[in-house]
């Protein structure tokens, strides 16, 4: 089986957030249909239900991320969580399988941006 991703962009402030509480509450009974819904909340203190930390590698700058950091966090606990996300993400996407993904901050991507995150689920 190949690998397929599935990839929720709900704008901001549409309720997105509820749904990825849900999703993640669900996990397991979405698991035993065959999709994954990772859990990164091991990689970071606030527990988020988003998949964003994961695309902010797709950004134009690594600068850009800043939009998306958690105020709570230094610097260094930022860039640790990100690539302790990031190397999750890899063992995930190289598995087989359907894998959802859901992250509001993609809906303000742009068109270069989109080609990066394909990019990125493709050759990871």
């Amino acid at each position: 089986m190949d690998n397929q991703f599935y990839l929720h962009v709900g704008a901001n402030k549409t309720g997105t957030t509820h749904l990825q509480a849900r999703l993640l509450d669900n996990a397991a009974l979405l698991a035993g249909s065959g999709i994954l819904y990772p859990d990164f909340s091991s990689c970071f203190a606030s527990k988020p239900v988003s998949h964003w930390p994961l695309f902010v590698r797709c950004l134009r700058s690594s600068q850009d991320y800043y939009m998306f950091r958690a105020k709570d966090s230094s610097e260094e606990d930022r860039l640790r969580c990100l690539e302790s996300s990031f190397q999750l993400f890899k063992s995930i996407v190289s598995r087989s399988g359907k894998t959802l993904f859901s992250a509001e901050c993609i809906c303000m991507f742009s068109v270069e941006e989109m080609v990066r995150v394909k990019t990125l689920l493709i050759e990871s």
